[in-house]
């Protein structure tokens, strides 16, 4: 694309050094248009770059479209750290101690769909007084109704 467009630049430059050279007679004339037309041409012949009877358009956007998805990327990656943020946030102040949260996810145009979910605590998790419990399960209830996944995609760890 930088190509193209430097290409356009000299010629147009090109153009205005012989206009200016050449005389004003028949043969400027000739010249002159001669000179338009070899501008057209490298104005229009990314457009007009045909491959079996349609335009390849890659020749354009192949450097864009590795752009766009770098940024997709690093967004997906961006929303997956925040729910992780506000999951442990959230376990936190139902009253468990949590190391981590890690979340799986596969993502489409719109939106994405959760596959795993994995949450690691210490051993003395449990910061209120709810007694004897199973933590797992209290967890994974928790967890499944917060994301809104099924309750076998959470997996819990206690280190």
């Amino acid at each position: 694309m930088l190509a193209w467009v430097l290409s356009v630049c000299s010629i147009a430059v090109l153009t205005a050094v012989i206009g200016v050279i050449v005389p004003q007679g028949k043969t400027g004339g000739i010249v002159k248009c001669a000179f338009a037309l070899i501008c057209t041409i490298v104005v229009i012949r990314p457009l007009v770059n045909l491959k079996n009877g349609e335009i390849n358009f890659d020749a354009f956007i192949n450097d864009e479209i590795v752009l766009q998805d770098d940024f997709l990327a690093f967004t997906e990656k961006e929303k997956i750290e925040r729910l992780e943020e506000d999951l442990c946030f959230a376990i936190k102040n139902a009253g468990y101690e949590v190391n981590f949260v890690l979340i799986d996810a596969n993502f489409d145009e719109i939106s994405y769909e959760i596959k795993k979910v994995t949450v690691n605590f210490d051993k003395s998790v449990i910061n209120t007084d709810k007694g004897n419990i199973n933590i797992n399960d209290e967890i994974k209830v928790f967890v499944s109704k917060y994301l809104g996944v099924n309750k076998e995609d959470v997996f819990v760890y206690v280190s």
